[in-house]
């Protein structure tokens, strides 16, 4: 399948790192990989290509609220406006940017907050990727809770490593000393 996330609104410039993520995952069973933080889907869309050419069992969950944002939630750009203005409309656009894969690959869509979505899996995913609210206090939550659920071997991951409220948030958590980096990627591994 081609790839489409281009024609796609958002912010995306971790390719490699989600390429590897499916390159990592095992052929022999099923894969949960969890994205929170979609928006209208761009690099959900990039990984969902990726895991459905791969011929991988790679199940994916977006987890987004898709709802009203507080001044200082999201970024102050034309896309994170509009998210402001109409999540119903960003929403149902990612929806539509999702069909064309629905039927190519197993997809769960959450409209849920992060924390809420984080108690529902225990110790069972092989990739969880941050990329919701940045401030610093919303990604050290992010990160406590969605911590215990990924599984031996597993990654916990998020974007926009170059924010210090990202940088700091991560270096403070459990997890801190033992993140590495790969462009605007923070991540670390879940020791099998």
């Amino acid at each position: 399948m081609n790839h489409f996330y281009q024609d796609i609104p958002g912010w995306f410039d971790f390719e490699d790192f989600y390429r590897q993520m499916v390159e990592e995952a095992p052929s022999d069973r099923i894969s949960m990989f969890v994205e929170v933080g979609v928006f209208k889907g761009k690099s959900f869309c990039f990984l969902a290509v990726e895991a459905v050419n791969s011929r991988k069992p790679i199940v994916l969950h977006a987890v987004d609220r898709w709802a009203t944002y507080a001044p200082g939630e999201v970024r102050a750009n034309a896309d994170a406006r509009a998210l402001c203005r109409d999540p119903e409309g960003v929403y149902l656009e990612f929806l539509h940017n999702i069909d064309p894969l629905r039927s190519l690959i197993e997809i769960q869509v959450h409209r849920a907050d992060s924390l809420s979505m984080a108690k529902w899996a225990r110790s069972m995913l092989d990739l969880v990727f941050l990329d919701a609210n940045h401030s610093t206090a919303a990604v050290a939550a992010d990160i406590a809770a969605w911590l215990p659920t990924i599984q031996p071997g597993g990654v916990l991951a998020g974007h926009d490593w170059q924010q210090p409220s990202v940088r700091q948030a991560v270096m403070a958590s459990e997890i801190g000393g033992a993140v590495r980096t790969m462009g605007s990627v923070w991540y670390w591994r879940q020791p099998a």
